[in-house]
């Protein structure tokens, strides 16, 4: 469980990626009385990137969003193209986090969900990291959570050859 996941990486379209988890969990969240929304950018934007492990990733941080969103919110997922990385944020405006939960948010086995594994936050952290990127998780009681993950668009830059 610890050694990373193994990449297949290729240049991909990263709105294609995310339109697809969005995708994925609209059934659990129209079950839910939930609304998700993505905002993607028209002009597609290609970054390396193993598109199934990130799908994985973003299907995890989308699910949990929406488990946290009760009847009538809303969960967004936004791609916010930078200089020299790509950031993709999930918000909710759900139950938040309490501090114990946020620290230990990336700690495998770690939940609170009744029927969680507790492994749905440390799984897209590897993959993310793998990416070299990073995730960051900020959370208000009763105001929600927002996750950004902010990835580079090419994975030999973050490798430091040349530098």
């Amino acid at each position: 469980m610890n050694k990373p996941p193994q990449l297949t990486v290729n240049e991909e379209a990263v709105g294609d990626i995310v339109r697809q988890a969005v995708g994925l969990c609209k059934t659990k969240a129209e079950q839910a009385g939930v609304t998700l929304s993505a905002d993607i950018p028209e002009q597609p934007i290609r970054v390396e990137m193993d598109r199934f492990q990130m799908q994985r990733a973003l299907v995890n941080l989308i699910n949990n969003a929406v488990e946290a969103s009760g009847n009538g919110q809303s969960v967004s997922v936004s791609v916010i193209p930078g200089k020299n990385s790509l950031r993709i944020a999930i918000k909710d405006n759900g139950a938040g986090m309490d501090s114990e939960t946020a620290e230990n948010i990336f700690t495998p086995f770690y939940t609170r969900k009744s029927g969680g594994t507790g492994l749905g936050m440390s799984i897209a952290k590897k993959i993310i990291d793998s990416h070299h990127g990073r995730i960051n998780v900020s959370s208000k009681t009763n105001k929600g959570t927002a996750v950004t993950i902010e990835l580079p668009y090419k994975l030999a830059a973050k490798r430091g050859f040349g530098s």
